[in-house]
Parts: C-alpha cells; structure tokens; sequence
C-alpha cells in the first residue's frame, strides 16, 4: 500500500513537473521569438537612423555650402548698399555745394539788376560796379565771369546773340544770364531728385535681397 501511494505520489509529481516544464518551454520560446523580432526590429531601425544621419551629414555639408554662398551674396550686397550709400552721399555734397553756388549767383545777379537800375549808369561804370560787387560776392563772382566770357565770344556766336539781341546793356545780359542760372538750376535740381529716388529705389531693393539672404 505504502509503495502504491508512492507510485501514486510519484506519477502526480511528474505530471506536474511535466506541466511545468511546458510552460516554461512554451514561455521560453514565446520570449525568444519576441527578442528576436525586436532585435530585427532594433537592427532596421538602425539601418533606418544610420541612412538618416548620413543623408543628415549630407544636407549639412550642402546647406553649409549654400550658407558660405548667401554669406559672401550678403556681404556682397552690404559693400555694395555701404559704397551706393557713400556715392550718393558725395553726389548730394556736390550737388548742395553746386546749388548753393546757382542760388548765391542768382541773387547776385538779382541785387545787381536792382543797383544797376536805380542809377543811369554807363556801360563802363555798369561793369566797374559788378566787378565790386564781385569782390564782396562770392555768386557774383560767378556772374562776372560769365559776362566776361559772353564779351570775349565773336559777335556773331549763338550766345552773344541770344543777349545782344536785347537792348545789348549790361542789364539785359544780367537778365539773360538770370534766366539761364535758373534753368540750369531748376536741371540741376531735377538731376538730383532722380539720382536720389534711383539710390532709395537700389537701396531698397538691396535691403529686400539682404533681408530675404539673412
């Protein structure tokens, strides 16, 4: 009976441990199949991030590139905007000083007209006065000048004709010289307001391309 229970005992133990056994060879292989489908998974996301960086390495290589392209266009367009900028600011210098210059002889002019008229003065002592006002003037200077090279000219040349056609006195030549300074002014003038809108039209189109290359 003894042996009976043990044999009983005995063959319920050995079930059991068989039943155990397969558990765990059955968790064993699930366990491995997982492993071995993450390890595949794991070494295609390798593969996957390892093309990633390298394409990533190529995409900095390229944008640096195109970086040091857009930095040396930037700078480029800088010097270019820095030497615009400088040129128009030396043109406008001119330009005030050559302005100046047009609206001092203007009134030089205008002053002499009015002296000239207030007295009977002849044509020699008209032209002594002018060449006293023109120690003391700077525009009349000028104005001097231009009498003097409208004298020198032969009478029959286009611009002693356009003065000599009047009452062919020194006022008249004034006057005529009055209307050519304002003309040449007011082309001055225009000159000067189509250079600085073309400089404000470059410099805007400069910063855009700056601004857009930053």
């Amino acid at each position: 009976n003894m042996l009976t229970e043990m044999k009983k005992k005995g063959e319920v133990a050995d079930a059991t441990e068989k039943k155990m056994f397969a558990e765990y060879t059955e968790w064993t292989s699930d366990q491995s199949t997982n492993l071995e489908q993450e390890i595949t998974w794991s070494k295609a996301q390798i593969d996957k991030l390892t093309g990633f960086i390298e394409k990533a390495d190529n995409d900095v290589f390229t944008l640096g590139e195109e970086i040091k392209a857009l930095d040396d266009e930037v700078a480029t367009m800088e010097n270019d905007r820095k030497a615009a900028a400088a040129l128009r600011e030396s043109e406008n210098g001119a330009f005030l000083l050559e302005e100046q210059d047009y609206a001092e002889s203007v009134d030089a002019i205008d002053r002499a007209i009015t002296k000239l008229s207030a007295q009977n003065y002849d044509r020699p002592q008209q032209l002594l006065q002018i060449q006293k006002m023109a120690g003391k003037s700077h525009g009349m200077r000028r104005v001097l000048a231009a009498l003097l090279e409208i004298q020198s000219h032969d009478d029959g040349a286009p611009e002693v004709a356009a003065y000599e056609s009047q009452s062919g006195g020194l006022i008249e030549m004034l006057k005529g010289l009055s209307k050519k300074f304002r003309e040449e002014l007011a082309d001055l003038q225009r000159e000067e307001a189509n250079r600085a809108h073309a400089f404000e039209m470059q410099n805007m189109h400069l910063t855009d391309l700056i601004t857009v290359s930053t």
